[in-house]
């Protein structure tokens, strides 16, 4: 049935928590978001850029997530690219970007998918590997909870989907 199916994508959402204190109120704030990587390709169409699948999970876009917190995103756009290769290509993974808005300390707790081992093609079809998120560029692929600096960036690259079919030369 290799019509039916398709190359792996990027795995589970990535689920990011944050908590802290947020000026010019000093008040509390505790948020969650999710961010997805590229769902792997078909056999006659490229994988979608950016989409949680299985979960239909949708990400708070980034202006209402700016305006209702201290959580401002400096980019979000497509890792161009980074999709696997193949007859049709899988999805492209995203770069996100930001630094709370705090004068304390902060709380991140950051859980990535498909760093280390990559989505796989199918048919022939070529891999993509996510990249660790990192912490003022440094890497910092950690499961827990970090405690955080105030100016301190946190950039996410989510992996692309596998490609599905020999890649055209």
């Amino acid at each position: 049935m290799p019509d039916r199916v398709l190359a792996e994508g990027s795995g589970a959402v990535w689920t990011i928590q944050i908590q802290g204190k947020s000026p010019p109120v000093i008040r509390s704030t505790s948020s969650m978001f999710n961010y997805s990587g590229g769902m792997g390709a078909r056999m006659t169409k490229s994988g979608p850029s950016a989409t949680c699948y299985p979960t239909g999970v949708a990400a708070v876009p980034i202006r209402s997530a700016g305006s209702i917190d201290a959580n401002p995103v400096h980019k979000k756009e497509l890792r161009e690219g980074s999709g696997g290769a193949g007859a049709s290509f899988g999805g492209d993974g995203q770069v996100i970007q930001w630094r709370m808005r705090t004068k304390s300390d902060w709380l991140l707790n950051a859980v990535a998918s498909r760093i280390s081992l990559a989505p796989e093609g199918l048919g022939g079809g070529k891999p993509r590997r996510g990249r660790p998120f990192s912490i003022n560029g440094k890497n910092a692929s950690e499961a827990r909870k970090i405690v955080m600096k105030p100016d301190d960036e946190v950039t996410l690259e989510t992996p692309g989907g596998g490609g599905y079919g020999v890649p055209n030369s």
